[in-house]
This record gives structure tokens, C-alpha cells and sequence, in this order.
């Protein structure tokens, strides 16, 4: 049997095609259930590959893969950006580094803040990757895709002024560390469909009031409320209070169920 590989869409979902039955069975929509991505597949989506390497620079110095799929580095400072119609992936550290373009390498130069205040997403990006947007304390709005389905560790790490942030439908997966020191979060309220919460997700949010979960979380990473003392109120799915005092043991005298 021939094997190929490699990533397809369908309803908003992302699957991982391992041969061409399975690619004519996608097709056709018929015969076989697909994999649908894991955090692990998800992180390597946003790592830096060789075939990244031919790139394009738009007017605004962000630099995306040639075929316009991945978002790789921000070299220039704009107070605004709109991310181009049809990136899929933002990868890791993409609007934190300083970095040049030499031929295929990226020679990555000091460490400086990018003083971007507000990004728009297109519907079309499903992952960020580890660091995208870390210690960006610039950062205050971020209007995310609707199809977001994976935020990678230490994402928005010391975006201490990120006060909006769009929970999408879609989400999946959120990394560890991946939005600690988010000082302007009052509330986070997680849409139905989250899987994984990693460790010290929303550590040291000090502002946070509310949290709401949904019942289809599997996984707790540890710590991932400490340091929010303004935390008040974890709101739960009815009838999952014995689920969630297994995985915030430490955090039952916040719940709050809900219909």
C-alpha cells in the first residue's frame, strides 16, 4: 500500500492521513473514522522546519511560510496587525524575538519587546505555538479564530496588559504556563470541547475573578490556578462536582455549579 502523510480539514476539524485509502476515504467522506490531531502533532505543526525555510516578507515584516500556511517571526514593530487570510499555524515565538533572515537560517539577535497592541486572527488558524507571543507586555487585544484549536506553552506568558482575549468555541488544548502573569484577565470562561489544561496555565493572574470550565476537560495540569488570590468562583457543569474535586482538589470551596 502506498503511504502518505500529512493534514487535512473537514468541519472545522483537523485529521491526520497516514495512506491513500484513508486520503480516498477523506474524500469521499466515507468508510473510516480519522485521528483528529493531539497536543503532541499540534506543538509539531508549529515547530520550524527545513521546509519552511523559502519564506516571504509582507509590507509589515512579518514573515510567513511560502505558502502562506505558517506565520514564522514579526521583524518589524506595528501597533496593529491583521494576520493574513489563510494562515494556519502561528509558530513558536513568532512575535517575540528579534531576529535576520540569512538564505535558510534564522539568526536570532537579542531578545526585545514587539509593540504590537492588537492582533486579529482569520477563522483559519487552528494552533499558536510555545512562546508566540511571551512577555509582550504591549500586547492588549487579541481577536482570535473561531477555529483555534491549540495554544502552546508560555503562549501569552507575561502579557501582563492582554485584558481581551476571545475563548473560541474550537479549543482544545492550552499549554502549560500558557497564559501566566495575564494580570488583565478578570474572568476565563472556557467553551465546551477543552480537553487539557496544562500546568500552571493561568498561574499568577492576579486579577482573576471567575472561572468557568466545561465537562469535557480530561486533564488537570498542576498549580494551574496558583497565585490568582482574587479567585472567587469556579463555575462547573451540575453534576460534575465529584470530576472537578479530583482534578482541583484544592479548589472545592470555589465551586459553583451550573445548568
Amino acid at each position: 500500500m502506498n503511504k502518505v502523510f500529512g493534514y487535512l480539514e473537514l468541519d472545522g476539524n483537523v485529521y491526520k492521513i497516514t495512506s491513500i485509502d484513508e486520503l480516498n476515504d477523506f474524500v469521499y467522506r466515507l468508510g473510516s473514522e480519522f485521528k483528529e490531531l493531539n497536543d503532541c502533532e499540534f506543538a509539531e505543526l508549529c515547530s520550524f522546519k527545513e521546509s519552511d525555510g523559502e519564506t516571504y516578507c509582507d509590507d509589515c515584516g512579518v514573515i510567513y511560510s511560502k505558502d502562506g500556511k505558517k506565520l514564522l517571526f514579526m521583524s518589524m514593530d506595528s501597533e496593529e496587525y491583521k494576520i493574513k487570510e489563510g494562515t494556519a499555524i502561528i509558530g513558536n515565538e513568532a512575535f517575540r524575538w528579534n531576529i535576520y533572515f540569512n538564505g535558510y537560517n534564522y539568526i536570532y539577535n537579542a531578545k526585545r519587546e514587539i509593540h504590537v497592541k492588537e492582533i486579529s486572527m482569520p477563522d483559519s488558524i487552528i494552533a499558536i505555538g510555545n512562546d508566540s507571543f511571551s512577555n509582550n507586555t504591549w500586547l492588549m487585544t487579541l481577536k482570535s479564530s473561531s477555529n483555534l484549536k491549540y495554544i502552546g506553552e508560555r503562549a501569552f506568558l507575561g502579557c501582563t496588559n492582554l485584558l481581551k482575549f476571545d475563548w473560541p468555541s474550537a479549543l482544545r488544548y492550552i499549554g502549560a504556563n500558557a497564559f501566566e502573569h495575564c494580570a488583565g484577565f478578570t474572568e476565563v470562561l472556557l467553551n465546551n470541547g477543552v480537553k487539557n489544561i496544562g500546568s500552571h496555565a493561568f498561574k499568577n493572574c492576579v486579577n482573576l475573578v471567575v472561572v468557568s470550565l466545561p465537562s469535557t476537560i480530561e486533564a488537570f495540569g498542576s498549580g494551574v490556578f496558583d497565585g490568582c488570590n482574587k479567585l472567587t468562583e469556579i463555575r462547573i457543569p451540575k453534576g460534575c462536582s465529584d470530576k472537578f474535586s479530583r482534578l482541583l482538589p484544592f479548589s472545592k470551596d470555589m465551586f459553583v455549579e451550573i445548568e
